[in-house]
């Protein structure tokens, strides 16, 4: 296992904890790398030494969530990895993916505020478009079915995101059980389309 430099992942840690906090408070184009750095009381070498710029330490920050998401897939995952599962699966892995939207849901809002819209779909998509394909492509072994996968979860990767950003947008609107159950349905039909 390789020894981690604890002044490095301390000023990480800052610099990334900084950029959250601003953008709580700031649009994204607004931020700059001074603030970022004065904020988390690193001088802009250090910055420098970590990342080329704030869209390298954002896309840092998403890696980050993205790897807490499949840790917890996988953990959840390992006990029931079956073709009958499936769709418990994907769904498990929208559920963890709108669990970190709803924790991040002011950067996201702040995003989409700051016409970086597509930067949002983008994330959030990339988060799911993976770990479903990966469900897909260890369940699914019929030969006429696989070439079906990339469909299937390009669909479900477009419906479940958008279903997320809209929600976050108008969760006074809806109770996230509705969302939940909106969602589960939509992988199950397509699911049962898929194997059928």
């Amino acid at each position: 296992m390789e020894k981690v430099d604890l002044r490095i992942l301390k000023s990480k840690t800052a610099l990334q904890n900084a950029f959250i906090e601003l953008l709580n408070t700031k649009n994204f184009s607004k931020i700059t790398v001074d603030e970022l750095c004065k904020l988390a009381s690193v001088n802009r070498m250090t910055f420098y030494n970590h990342y080329h710029d704030k869209y390298d330490l954002f896309d840092d920050i998403i890696k980050k969530i993205r790897e807490s998401i499949v840790e917890k897939f996988l953990e959840y995952a390992q006990n029931d990895f079956t073709i009958a599962n499936a769709p418990n699966l994907i769904y498990k892995i929208s559920e963890l993916v709108l669990d970190e939207c709803i924790i991040h849901k002011d950067i996201i809002l702040s995003l989409k505020n700051d016409d970086e819209a597509s930067l949002i779909q983008f994330i959030i998509s990339n988060a799911l478009s993976d770990s479903i394909t990966r469900v897909l492509q260890l369940l699914i072994t019929k030969e006429d079915k696989i070439n079906k996968i990339p469909l299937l979860s390009v669909f479900l990767t477009g419906g479940i995101s958008s279903l997320i950003i809209h929600w976050l947008e108008n969760d006074k609107n809806y109770k996230r059980e509705d969302l939940n159950i909106l969602i589960k349905n939509l992988i199950t039909h397509c699911y049962q389309i898929l194997i059928f």
